[in-house]
């Protein structure tokens, strides 16, 4: 499911795969703007290599929300914080529905 015109979500097969720990190095060193734990580096679940927007679990940053991880997402230097997976998609999907709104605005006037 794509929740952004900038990217799409991985699922276990796209993180499981052969690719994705070269992907994810590709992606660490070209840098997301902070500095991670080396030894549990973030699990990236969402990239786009055209905008360089990215979604990614970061386990080593202290939880908001009881035992979840928090989630990043956006452009390096310029994420924002989700306390938890489920907020990142309340927030994915209220930003859609407002685009859409736009959107019919401007084709109905």
């Amino acid at each position: 499911v794509n929740f952004s015109v900038s990217y799409s979500l991985y699922g276990a097969c796209d993180i499981l795969s052969d690719d994705y720990p070269s992907l994810l190095d590709n992606v660490l060193k070209a840098g997301i703007g902070y500095e991670y734990d080396q030894d549990l580096k973030p699990v990236l679940i969402g990239y786009d290599s055209e905008t360089t927007t990215m979604v990614f679990f970061d386990f080593s940053h202290e939880s908001i929300i009881s035992d979840e991880p928090v989630v990043f997402e956006g452009d390096p230097g310029d994420l924002s914080l989700h306390p938890s997976f489920r907020d990142f998609l309340n927030c994915r999907h209220e930003a859609n529905e407002i685009t859409i709104m736009k959107l019919m605005d401007m084709r109905l006037a």
